[in-house]
């Protein structure tokens, strides 16, 4: 495939948000790989499962989940207050990382996405609906949201 034909998958791809995202692909590609993604940096894990990037989404998970046993593990005799500023020092410095790493996960998915699709199919057209299926958004994340807030309402109301 030539450079416009990766052009159009990359876009089909970012679907509506192409525009954002082509230019942090061209900024990717001219040496700055990690800029900054404000939704990412506010949403983290909500976000990768909105973009449909599972994997990563589950990582970011361990790496929360983590932390936090390790402060436990380490710190098992802090008082509240100290809790309470390790607590917001790590999610601020977590959803930064987040927030710098979103756009380069989210091109380096993209790039696996379309190479895989080039790799196994020869179609054109089959490789776009692939691309296109595979790209976009995913409303999942707010099912999931949903759910959440659904069962802490049932958690905080009803249950002893």
């Amino acid at each position: 495939m030539n450079k416009s034909d990766d052009n159009t998958l990359f876009e089909l791809f970012f679907h509506k948000s192409k525009e954002y995202y082509i230019d942090k692909l061209i900024s990717y590609q001219t040496g700055q790989k990690f800029t900054f993604n404000v939704f990412a940096f506010l949403f983290g894990l909500f976000w990768f499962i909105y973009r449909k990037m599972y994997l990563q989404a589950f990582v970011i998970l361990l790496i929360v989940v983590g932390e936090g046993f390790l402060e436990v593990l380490f710190f098992p005799d802090m008082d509240e207050s100290t809790i309470n500023t390790v607590n917001v020092v790590m999610t601020i410095l977590i959803a930064t990382i987040t927030g710098f790493m979103g756009n380069y996960l989210y091109i380096k998915h993209a790039e696996r996405v379309i190479t895989n699709a080039q790799q196994k199919y020869n179609d054109t057209e089959q490789i776009h609906k692939i691309v296109k299926r595979k790209g976009g958004v995913s409303y999942l994340v707010f099912i999931i949201l949903a759910g959440i807030i659904a069962l802490t309402f049932l958690y905080n109301n009803f249950i002893p």
